[in-house]
């Protein structure tokens, strides 16, 4: 039996709003997936810059710098503390109360996290949204026993992805780190998502035709 026309269009409308759905939860959705190892640690060579930075910030330190902290005097534990790459490998140190920025395009952020701690935390960002942060006292990181010391080689996937992310040390000396790199968005994914728009707009104008003949 052929579609009636107030069949058609209700059927067409209701496709749309659960299309309409998808697409609004799938684009909003985030949840950061983070995994963690203490293996190594190895040294990458200089760690990148940041676009940039507020409050005090080291960049590309060598060794440890661990006297009387103040406001003038910067405190950083290398992340290669306690190796043999105590005094040569580099490292960057965001100090209490500063942040680094990174306008990075990408799903995953890799970095070696120096001695995570509570007031350490990494916040992602798409289209000036924030989308997901992690702290340094997630449990995937490091033991709870262990916080403030050592290192950790972490991965973290964001959902959707981000553009930029902000390393901070809120109330405390620092956020030490290295081995900043990311994993791009796949070079497909922009076209699937216009090829998708295509293919649902041609839908929409066939099923408009076929409405105009029942």
């Amino acid at each position: 039996m052929g579609w009636t026309r107030t069949a058609l269009a209700a059927w067409t409308k209701g496709a749309a709003i659960g299309i309409s759905m998808t697409l609004l939860v799938s684009g909003t959705a985030s949840a950061a997936i983070v995994t963690a190892d203490q293996t190594g640690p190895v040294s990458n060579g200089a760690v990148l810059s940041p676009d940039s930075t507020t409050g005090n910030f080291q960049d590309n330190i060598i060794g440890n710098n661990l006297g009387a902290c103040s406001s003038t005097v910067d405190c950083a534990r290398t992340p290669f503390e306690g190796t043999a790459l105590e005094n040569t490998a580099q490292y960057s140190s965001v100090q209490g109360g500063g942040t680094a920025t990174y306008n990075l395009t990408a799903t995953t952020l890799l970095i070696l996290w120096g001695s995570p701690d509570t007031y350490n935390h990494i916040d992602f960002y798409r289209n000036n949204i924030l989308v997901d942060t992690v702290a340094g006292d997630d449990g995937s990181i490091v033991p709870p026993a262990t916080l403030g010391t050592g290192f950790a080689n972490v991965q973290i996937a964001v959902a959707g992805g981000f553009d930029m992310f902000v390393l901070r040390s809120e109330t405390s000396d620092a956020f030490e780190y290295a081995n900043v790199s990311a994993v791009p968005l796949p070079a497909a994914l922009p076209l699937f998502g216009a090829g998708l728009m295509g293919l649902l707009g041609l839908l929409g104008w066939r099923r408009r035709r076929a409405a105009a003949t029942v």
